[in-house]
């Protein structure tokens, strides 16, 4: 199973953001670190999944 991330660097003001694709439900689960997720799929076929997060300062957005 594949993962792909793409990132963006910051700029003076701190900005960072990045995004991130699943094709494994675990791998998905473990996308944001120091969040404990579990994911079940329930039917049968090809999982894909994204998180898209923008850091700002001490904010966190996902």
């Amino acid at each position: 199973m594949g993962f792909i991330k793409q990132h963006q660097g910051s700029t003076a003001s701190a900005l960072e953001r990045c995004k991130s694709f699943t094709f494994d439900v675990n791998q998905q689960a473990e996308s944001l670190i120091q969040w404990e997720q579990r994911y079940n799929q329930h039917s049968s076929g090809t999982f894909s999944g994204c998180l898209d997060e923008l850091k700002l300062g001490g904010i966190h957005f996902f």
